[in-house]
């Protein structure tokens, strides 16, 4: 388990590029980490974890591709689970700050966005196709 004093986690703060500085208290950046614990069924217990955990990679602490590993380690989820949980938080979340958090540990690997559902197509009479000809 990672834990670091206040004062250390202040002087990293204050060393942080400014879009980063803001992602650290980022209603949205909260908001995403609910939703993906929701989906996940973490506990709040573990809810609350793995807002830390995202917390020390946007102060240069956790790399993003240790994540999963910590995941597996400390809230005790499995491989399939960590894995799924890790790829929606590199997705939604460090993704958009891809630039950022590459000042802080070189390159790293944002999962592929899963495909996009097919366009909604509302089924029911269709216009006269012009293509065809009358059957008489």
């Amino acid at each position: 388990m990672l834990d670091y004093p206040p004062e250390q986690l202040r002087k990293l703060y204050e060393k942080l590029p400014e879009r980063l500085k803001e992602a650290v208290f980022s209603e949205e950046v909260a908001n995403n980490i609910a939703n993906i614990s929701e989906q996940n069924n973490l506990e709040k217990e573990k809810s609350l974890k793995l807002a830390k955990y995202v917390g020390y990679v946007f102060l240069g602490i956790l790399p993003p591709n240790e994540l999963e590993g910590i995941l597996i380690k400390d809230l005790a989820t499995d491989n399939n689970s960590a894995k799924k949980i890790s790829d929606e938080i590199k997705q939604i979340v460090f993704s958009p700050l891809k630039k950022d958090l590459e000042t802080l540990y070189g390159s790293f690997n944002v999962p592929e966005s899963s495909p996009k559902p097919a366009p909604f197509v509302k089924k029911g009479k269709l216009d006269k196709d012009t293509y065809r000809e009358p059957i008489e």
